[in-house]
C-alpha cells in the first residue's frame, strides 16, 4: 500500500504537465494518503527526490478549492526548506493536524478552533503566510480571544524574521517561587533588577539566551510559550547575577547555588558563548567545563539562523566583558554591565580596569551608529537607551582620558 501511493505521487504524468488528465482533487487525495500511510523516511525520500515535480505540484494545489488546499504548500515548504522537520515524528504529526483541521473547517467553516488548529499546524511546518491567514480567520470569528491574538503576533514576527525579548526579573521570570530557596533567589534577583535577553531567528524558531541566571525554568517557559527552540547561551561577563553559580562573599557561605548557564549546558546541552578572558572564572564559579564553552574574541560572529551576533570585547568591568551587536533594520546592542543609561558597570572590584573601560566606551561603543538601541544588563533607569543619547549626556560623551582617569580612578 505504501509503495502504491508513493508511485502515484511519482507518476510521470505529474512531471509532464498532464494535470487535466489526473485532476487536482485526485492529486490532493494521493498526497493525503501518502502522508498517512508512508513511513516518514519513505515519504521524505520520494517527495524530495525530484524538486521539479514538487514545484509543478504547487500550481494545481493552489487552484483547488477543496479543504486539502491548505496541506500542499505547508508540506512542500517543510520538506524542501525545513528538512529537519522530518525527525522525531514532528512532520507526520503536523501533517495529520493539517488534515484534521481542514476536515473540521469543511464541516463547520465558522468554528474558530478549526481555523486556529489549522494555523497551529501550518506554524509548526514554518508555513507562516498560510498560518497568518488561518489565525486571522480564527480571530475574525473570535475577536476577543487572547491566545489567537498572541499567535497572530508571533506569526507576524516569524514573517519578519527577527525574534527579541527583554525579560525583567520579577516581571517576566523569577515569579511564583515553589520553595523557600527559590523565594530567596527570586527576591535577590528582583533587587538586582537583572535583564535577560532572548534573541534569534523567528523563522527557524531558534534562539539564544543572553545572561541566563536566577530562574532557568522561568526562562525556558517564556521560550516554550513563544514556540522557540533554545540553541545556545551567551554570557556578557562572568558575574554570578549574569551566569548563576556561587554568589560572592558573604553569601557563598549559605550554600545556595543560583541557577544559570550550568543548567543550560548540562541539561539542555547547548553551547555557552563567552569571551576567552572570562572563561576560567565561569568554569570556577559555575562548574561548567571548557568543553561546553565556545570561546570568543573581539569581533567574533555567531549565526542563529539568519541573525548574526557580532561580539565587541569591552573589558573594564571584567577582563572578558563583551557586548552583542546586531545589525539590521534597527541596530541593537546588548551591553551587559559595560554601559548603562548615563553610567557604566562598577569599577571598584578586584579585576576591574578603569583605563580599559575608557577605551571600551570612548573608542569602541561611541563609534557605533547613533540610532543603535542599547539594552543594558540591569534596569537602572529604564529598559533601553541609544548611542546618540549616551553621546549627548552619558559616558559616551567625548572626554579626555586624563579627565576620565582622574574622575574614576579608585
Amino acid at each position: 500500500m505504501h509503495e502504491h501511493w508513493c508511485k502515484t505521487l511519482l507518476d510521470p504524468s505529474f512531471a509532464s504537465g498532464k494535470f487535466t488528465q489526473v485532476g487536482s482533487s485526485w492529486i490532493n487525495f494521493c498526497v493525503v494518503q501518502a502522508m498517512m500511510l508512508c513511513t516518514k523516511a519513505t515519504l521524505y525520500q520520494h517527495l524530495t527526490s525530484t524538486s521539479v515535480r514538487l514545484q509543478l505540484l504547487i500550481h494545481p494545489w493552489k487552484m483547488n478549492l477543496q479543504p486539502y488546499t491548505a496541506i500542499a504548500p505547508s508540506l512542500i515548504l517543510s520538506l524542501v526548506s525545513h528538512r529537519r522537520m522530518d525527525t522525531g515524528g514532528l512532520l507526520l504529526a503536523s501533517v495529520q493536524a493539517l488534515f484534521h483541521a481542514t476536515q473540521a473547517i469543511s464541516f463547520k467553516s465558522n468554528w474558530s478552533k478549526g481555523h486556529f488548529r489549522l494555523g497551529e499546524a501550518q506554524f509548526a511546518l514554518h508555513d507562516y503566510p498560510s498560518a497568518e491567514k488561518a489565525y486571522a480567520k480564527a480571530l475574525e470569528v473570535s475577536p476577543e480571544d487572547a491566545t489567537i491574538k498572541k499567535r497572530l503576533t508571533l506569526t507576524h514576527e516569524a514573517i519578519s524574521g527577527f525574534y527579541f525579548r527583554q525579560l525583567l526579573a520579577g516581571r517576566d521570570f523569577c515569579i511564583n517561587p515553589t520553595n523557600v530557596i527559590e523565594r530567596q533567589i527570586f527576591s535577590s534577583a528582583q533587587q538586582m533588577q537583572n535583564f535577560v535577553y532572548l534573541v534569534g531567528d523567528a523563522k527557524t524558531r531558534e534562539a539564544v539566551v543572553v545572561d541566563a541566571a536566577w530562574d532557568v525554568k522561568g526562562i525556558r517557559a517564556v521560550l516554550a510559550a513563544d514556540n522557540m527552540n533554545l540553541v545556545g547561551a551567551v554570557v556578557s561577563h562572568y558575574h554570578f547575577d549574569h551566569t548563576g553559580g556561587t554568589p560572592p562573599p558573604p553569601f557563598d557561605q549559605l550554600g545556595i547555588k543560583v541557577p544559570g548557564i550550568r543548567e543550560l549546558a548540562m541539561e539542555d546541552k547547548v553551547p555557552v558563548y563567552i569571551n576567552k578572558h572570562d572563561a576560567q572564572m565561569v568554569k570556577k564559579q559555575n562548574g561548567v567545563s571548557l568543553e561546553c564553552m565556545t570561546l570568543l574574541e573581539d569581533s567574533s560572529v555567531i549565526s542563529i539562523g539568519s541573525v548574526k551576533l557580532h561580539f565587541i570585547h569591552t573589558p573594564g568591568h571584567t577582563p572578558g566583558s563583551q557586548c552583542i551587536h546586531i545589525q539590521g533594520t534597527e541596530d541593537i546592542l546588548m551591553s551587559g554591565d559595560t554601559l548603562f543609561i548615563g553610567s557604566c558597570g562598577r569599577l571598584d572590584l578586584p579585576d576591574c580596569d578603569v583605563q580599559a573601560m575608557y577605551t571600551s566606551l570612548q573608542k569602541k561603543l561611541a563609534s557605533l551608529p547613533s540610532n543603535t538601541r542599547v539594552y543594558p544588563g540591569h534596569d537602572y533607569g529604564g529598559p533601553f537607551t541609544t548611542i546618540a543619547q549616551e553621546r549627548k549626556q552619558g559616558l559616551l560623551k567625548p572626554m579626555a582620558e586624563k579627565e576620565w582617569l582622574h574622575r574614576y580612578r579608585v
